[in-house]
């Protein structure tokens, strides 16, 4: 059975609709949203990195990367105790470092252009 991939671009696209409609619901007096987008911006990383994690089946370290990153500085806004002490400094560097490191173990998929099969015709009839 053959997966449909859905487009990065159509993520973010439902992303900025849902944003603005939520916006626009809450400043019409429709619905009361007390949601602070300086709070929530590291959603920014995380849907998109989410999208490509879905549509690589996993395979893809930079959307893991995003999603790590997304997630510790929502965590860090949501004033969970453990990550709001954190320094970001001190911790994104060594962090940096063990990704790469597991980029070079967790083997990669090779994506090859398929060409198709050669096909030799003999002119002697």
């Amino acid at each position: 059975m053959e997966r449909t991939r859905i487009p990065d671009r159509a993520i973010f696209g439902i992303i900025i609709i849902l944003i603005g409609g939520g916006l626009l619901l809450s400043s019409t007096g429709i619905v009361d949203i007390h949601i602070s987008i300086g709070t929530f911006w590291p959603l920014i990383l995380i849907v998109p990195g989410l999208g490509k994690l879905i549509n690589n089946n996993g395979r893809n370290i930079s959307s893991i990367f995003m999603i790590a990153i997304g997630g510790f500085f929502l965590l860090r806004n949501l004033n969970v105790p453990f990550i709001s002490d954190i320094s970001l400094g001190r911790v994104f560097w060594p962090a940096l470092i063990i990704i790469y490191g597991l980029s070079l173990i967790i083997p990669q998929e090779q994506y090859k252009p398929k060409t198709p099969d050669t096909v030799y015709y003999d002119d002697e009839v």
